[in-house]
């Protein structure tokens, strides 16, 4: 090409070489860093989880966001991006039951929430989180013209997200960071 520093550059492109991050490798051979829990680890997490929030050693919208994670096995992004008003009760074959809008991430859209798939929650898990809407509704009355478009998972420093409509809301990084 003649162009000064092209081949010195197309040189060194070619000598780099990517680390072998072969998808699924961790869970196919059960790497104890980076694969997921054993049952036993699992069950240790839950357990701790449990007493932490029957005790009131931990927040409550981070004990949401922990049910949720597990729960659901939903992206952090997902769950930054929940308002009061995406958590509902309904009735189905008598019986109550709990479903959450969770906003599709990963869908190219501009907006976020433009796109959801409805889950269906346990009922203990439902209701922990229909509760803490409802609570975090009340406390959204004086600040938000529609209070049920709170988030559900507050931030702890308001105006971190920016974008508009979001201005309460956590980042991700955030919400993974705290737990």
């Amino acid at each position: 090409m003649g162009l000064a520093g092209v081949a010195d550059a197309v040189a060194l492109l070619e000598s780099l070489r990517t680390k072998d991050s072969v998808k699924g490798r961790a869970v196919r051979t059960h790497d104890p860093k980076m694969g997921p829990f054993t049952s036993i680890e699992f069950d240790g997490l839950i357990a701790t989880l449990n007493q932490r929030v029957a005790d009131g050693s931990m927040d409550e919208s981070y004990a949401v966001l922990a049910y949720l994670l597990i729960g659901l096995g939903i992206r952090p992004a997902q769950c930054a991006l929940l308002k009061v008003r995406d958590i509902r009760c309904e009735w189905y074959d008598g019986r109550r039951r709990y479903v959450l809008r969770v906003p599709q991430v990963k869908q190219g859209h501009r907006d976020a929430r433009a796109e959801f798939r409805e889950r269906v929650l346990p009922e203990s898990l439902g209701k922990l989180v229909q509760d803490h809407g409802e609570r975090l509704r009340d406390d959204f009355i004086k600040v938000l013209d529609d209070p049920s478009s709170a988030p559900l998972l507050p931030a702890r420093v308001p105006g971190a997200a920016l974008a508009r409509g979001y201005e309460y809301h956590s980042v991700a990084p955030d919400l993974t960071q705290g737990l």
